[in-house]
């Protein structure tokens, strides 16, 4: 089986505090695949727009990485923590990557997604 690809660049942090270093990942991957005109507006006029295949080919670039952030969210078990705290924060940390790049996380989701995580013994007591 083929090992999935790690993304190019990190994911940018819910409060931008690595802005500056994602950016310049972000324009550095971009320069390397020629997607660069997408993103970066020319500074000469004479200087043709991007082609419809570049920008399309931009844009499932960065599909990809948004599927990353949704892997994440579907692997993250609350098992897999020392500390409920832990669990908690990386989830709302997902949950803001997710926002960002515009798919919505409603509170009914998370608490799902934790109750999901809970062995079956847990859920047949809970009930």
């Amino acid at each position: 089986m083929a090992e999935p690809t790690r993304p190019e660049f990190e994911i940018l942090d819910s409060k931008g505090l690595e802005y500056h270093c994602w950016i310049y990942d972000v324009e550095t991957t971009f320069m390397g695949k020629d997607y660069i005109s997408t993103i970066i507006p020319f500074a000469d006029p004479n200087d043709e727009e991007p082609s419809d295949k570049v920008k399309e080919n931009a844009l499932m670039f960065m599909r990809w990485h948004i599927d990353q952030l949704t892997v994440q969210w579907n692997e993250i078990c609350l098992l897999d923590y020392k500390r409920v705290n832990d669990f908690n924060k990386d989830m709302l940390r997902l949950k803001a990557c997710l926002t960002f790049c515009g798919k919505e996380i409603t509170e009914a989701d998370m608490i799902q997604k934790t109750l999901s995580t809970f062995p079956t013994s847990a859920l047949i007591l809970a009930n």
